[in-house]
C-alpha cells in the first residue's frame, strides 16, 4: 500500500512539474511574440534608434498590422476594404492591430521625425543638438 502512494505522489508531484514547465515556456514565447517596448523606447530620449526599430519590427512580424486612413480612402473597394481593416468588423480587443493602433502610427510617425537626426551608432541628438544645428544652418544663410 505505501508502494502505490509514493507512486500516487510521484505521479502527482510530476505532473504538477510538468504543467508549471509548460506554463512558463508558453509564457515565454507569448513574451517574447508580445514585447511591446517599443511603445516606451519611442519616448526615452537616450534609445538607441535601430534597437527601437528592431523590436517594433520583431513584435509585428506575422500579425496583422492596422489600416491606415490612406489605404482605407484610397482603396477601390472601399466595402471589402473596410470589412478587413482593423477599422472594420473585427474589434476584438486582443488583436494587436486593433490595440495598438494608436501607438502602431505613433511609432512610424517618431520613425520618421527622427530618421533625419539618428548618428551612425543609433544615437538620436538631443533637441539641444538640433537647436544648435538649426542656428548654425541659420548662420551660414546670413
Amino acid at each position: 500500500m505505501k508502494h502505490f502512494l509514493y507512486t500516487a505522489l510521484l505521479l502527482a508531484c510530476l505532473t504538477v512539474m510538468s504543467c508549471s514547465a509548460s506554463r512558463k515556456s508558453t509564457a515565454a514565447a507569448r513574451q517574447a511574440s508580445g514585447n511591446t517596448s517599443w511603445i516606451q523606447m519611442m519616448d526615452d530620449p537616450n534609445v538607441n534608434y535601430f534597437e527601437a526599430v528592431k523590436v517594433f519590427e520583431a513584435y509585428w512580424q506575422g500579425k496583422p498590422k492596422p489600416t491606415s486612413e490612406h489605404e482605407l480612402f484610397s482603396a477601390e473597394d472601399k466595402e471589402r476594404t473596410l470589412s478587413n481593416s482593423s477599422y472594420g468588423n473585427r474589434q476584438d480587443a486582443e488583436d494587436p492591430a486593433v490595440k495598438y493602433r494608436f501607438e502602431y502610427k505613433k511609432f512610424l510617425h517618431w520613425k520618421e521625425e527622427v530618421a533625419p537626426y539618428v548618428q551612425p551608432n543609433g544615437r538620436i541628438l538631443t533637441a539641444e543638438e538640433r537647436i544648435d544645428i538649426w542656428k548654425q544652418q541659420k548662420g551660414l544663410r546670413q
